[in-house]
């Protein structure tokens, strides 16, 4: 299985800082690791939160800590335990400096001919498999009166217990899965990203064209994405 993947990140029409965060990784005897953070707006620094959550993923990518993979079921078990220890990390982070730090989290791993997905908060991971698209993370905002509001039920570093969203599946040659913040699809419509993906086979040029319209819309928030391509047998990475 042969995953080309391509990531990029945009501050936006209004916005002054990029709070969001991605990271792309990959070992032989591992996988590929990939997730994009969103840093939350209103905490006192949602910019170092997600900071930390990428740096904390490629410790525990590399050290194979939490990818001794004996069966699905055992890795199943580490997505949660990763997003567990990235808030276990950033709250202590923001104990000793006195100050509020949280991000959201959608993190994807493929390994042989499966991906695995720990999600918590509000960015999202779709699939794209012969013309249709899939979303497959659940977004934790608070719901009322039937609407969803932008108040996040959980996020990573709110001090409080949190419940990751975990779940697995095959993958198939050419399947295409896009991670993105909530700055992409405040602007884009899942018809949107379907017409992108009909168009552009090139996950570079896709996801460019992603941000591009979303910018053109507003870009009133960060954007950011991850355009992840299957394949044939070998790994190639696009940073």
């Amino acid at each position: 299985m042969k995953v080309v993947s391509y990531g990029a990140t945009d501050t936006g029409r209004v916005r002054k800082e990029n709070q969001d965060n991605y990271i792309i990784l990959e070992k032989p005897e591992y996988g590929s690791l990939l997730g994009v953070f969103d840093g939350v707006g209103g905490c006192d620094d949602g910019k170092l939160a997600s900071s930390l959550a990428v740096k904390t993923l490629e410790e525990l990518f590399l050290s194979g800590r939490l990818f001794s993979i004996n069966d699905i079921f055992t890795l199943k078990k580490s997505m949660r335990s990763i997003a567990l220890t990235i808030d276990e990390k950033i709250n202590k982070e923001a104990t000793s400096l006195n100050k509020t730090l949280s991000t959201t989290g959608s993190i994807l791993f493929f390994y042989k001919e499966m991906y695995f997905i720990s999600h918590v908060g509000d960015s999202k991971i779709f699939l794209y498999r012969d013309g249709s698209l899939f979303k497959l993370t659940k977004d934790h905002n608070l719901v009322e009166n039937g609407v969803k509001t932008n108040i996040l039920t959980q996020v990573i570093g709110s001090g409080t217990e949190i419940s990751p969203y975990v779940s697995f599946e095959n993958c198939f040659v050419r399947d295409r899965f896009l991670i993105c913040s909530d700055g992409l699809t405040n602007h884009l419509s899942e018809q949107d990203i379907i017409n992108i993906f009909n168009k552009e086979p090139n996950v570079e040029n896709a996801l460019l064209l992603m941000i591009d319209k979303a910018n053109q819309r507003g870009g009133s928030d960060n954007i950011t994405g991850i355009i992840t391509a299957i394949d044939d047998d070998s790994v190639t990475i696009i940073n």
